[in-house]
């Protein structure tokens, strides 16, 4: 499970300025994020690759408003519109072992840690939970998703301009080894 830590508090100052009728983390992790869109949203669905993370966040967020639903990404949401779809993705690119150039010699393909590595450019499966969430869109609706400077954002803004959509910058860090960013989404 990956804990609550810069990332995480990032999004959460975000999604404080949202709310409306139905939001979805695809992600849960810790549940941390879940608790916040539970006080702006009348209905909230997470979902988690990993049962045993989803038994955490329920007791955690013990909410009959808060469905949990162990699936990859969006995959078990076929019907619903929702207002809003966060993610804290793993982001981190695959590398062979600190050295982060393109050389795909060198590059691992496999994932590594499920819970920070995002694939061997650090984009893949940010671009995976986004493809599944955009059937789960409102016409209305945003997308909020946690990127790091160390992943190669390219594939993503590509993404974005295929599928006719709008990406903005709504918040960003700075540490002292990457820049996040919270991006937003939208048609």
């Amino acid at each position: 499970m990956y804990p609550p830590s810069e990332d995480t508090f990032l999004l959460a100052d975000c999604i404080e300025y949202y709310n409306g009728r139905r939001a979805l983390e695809i992600g849960v992790g810790s549940g941390f994020l879940l608790r916040i869109l539970a006080r702006n949203y009348a209905y909230v669905a997470g979902s988690d690759i990993d049962l045993k993370v989803l038994q955490h966040c329920r007791q955690q967020t013990p909410s009959e408003k808060v469905l949990l639903v162990c699936c990859d990404a969006g995959s078990s949401f076929g019907s619903g519109k929702f207002d809003l779809i966060v993610s804290n993705p793993p982001y981190l690119p695959n590398d062979d072992g600190g050295n982060n150039n393109n050389n795909n010699n060198s590059i691992n393909n496999s994932i590594l840690d499920p819970t920070i590595h995002g694939g061997p450019k650090g984009i893949e499966t940010t671009i995976h939970f986004v493809n599944s969430a955009l059937p789960l869109l409102a016409v209305d609706g945003k997308i909020l998703i946690v990127i790091s400077s160390f992943a190669d954002s390219s594939a993503l803004d590509r993404f974005v301009v295929e599928n006719n959509m709008h990406k903005k910058v709504v918040k960003e860090k700075r540490l002292f080894y990457e820049t996040l960013s919270i991006l937003e989404l939208s048609f």
